[in-house]
Parts: structure tokens; C-alpha cells; sequence
């Protein structure tokens, strides 16, 4: 995920595995498994501090050791608090469950899912056009996640 989110971020965003962040100041650190933050929330976060809500993109990895409740209250708070996106990769299930803050979800099942998931992160990782005259595209996260015919 990390490697794959790499090729296809703008190269001044953020991409790590095992990101520490507090999703609210009352909260304790959390850690995401693999995390995205666009260049421009990742210029505004303080190198001597965490990152301060959560992470544009969370991918958690489901493990033995996490409960339903566990990665459900995870979603509810990362996506009240700043993630555009939160996948959940199962895979024992080979799926990945992607929620969006106005609740929308989807899940991808397959056995080869290797090319719907490059799908899925071109969609949260995307250019958004700017006329000819201003500097690049503006990156963004969450756009809307679902097979996508190209």
C-alpha cells in the first residue's frame, strides 16, 4: 500500500508506515499502519510535534489482536477528524472496506486485487486541474472510490 500510494502521491505529501497522530487533543497518540497527508497538510504539521487530527488517508491492516468495535470507532473518529478516507485491508478476506466521511463506503473483493486497489488510490490521490497560468494541479484526497473503467 505504502509503495503504491508512493508512486502516485505528489512528491511533497506524506506517505508512511506506522504514523503516530492524535485524532483529538484529549485523545493518546494513535497509530495508523500506512498513512497519507496531502503537501499542503503535510507543510502545516510541526516536525518536533505529531500529526494534529488525523491523517488525510488511514489504512489500517486487520490483525488477530483487533475487535470489530475497535476498528469501527477508529473509522467514526479518523473521518470526524480530518481523514478524508479510512480503509480497512483484510487480508485473510482479500478486501479492503473504504469509507468516506458522508458515508460512503465500499468494499473491494477479489482474488487478483492488486489493479482495483491501484484504481481506488488514483482515485484518492488525483490532480485536481488548474488553468494553464497557476503552478500544477492541486492534490486532494477523496474523491469518490469505486471501480473505475479506463
Amino acid at each position: 500500500m505504502r509503495r503504491l500510494l508512493e508512486e502516485l502521491a505528489d512528491p511533497a505529501s506524506f506517505v508512511d508506515t506506522e504514523v503516530s497522530f492524535r485524532p483529538l487533543p484529549e485523545f493518546e497518540l494513535w497509530v495508523a499502519d500506512v498513512a497519507y497527508l496531502s503537501a499542503e497538510r503535510f507543510a502545516g504539521v510541526d516536525p518536533e510535534d505529531n500529526v494534529r487530527g488525523a491523517p488525510n488517508l488511514v489504512i489500517e491492516v486487520l490483525s488477530p489482536s483487533n475487535t470489530v468495535d475497535e476498528m469501527n470507532e477508529r473509522e467514526r473518529i479518523c473521518l470526524e477528524n480530518g481523514a478524508q478516507e479510512f480503509w480497512v485491508v483484510d487480508p485473510k478476506r482479500r478486501q479492503v472496506k473504504i469509507s468516506t466521511p458522508d458515508g460512503h463506503t465500499t468494499t473491494w473483493r477479489s482474488v487478483k486485487w492488486a489493479p482495483e486497489l491501484r484504481q481506488a488510490v488514483k482515485s484518492v490521490v488525483t490532480v485536481d486541474p488548474k488553468p494553464e497560468n497557476e503552478t500544477g494541479g492541486k492534490w486532494r484526497v477523496g474523491a469518490k472510490c469505486g471501480p473505475l473503467d479506463e
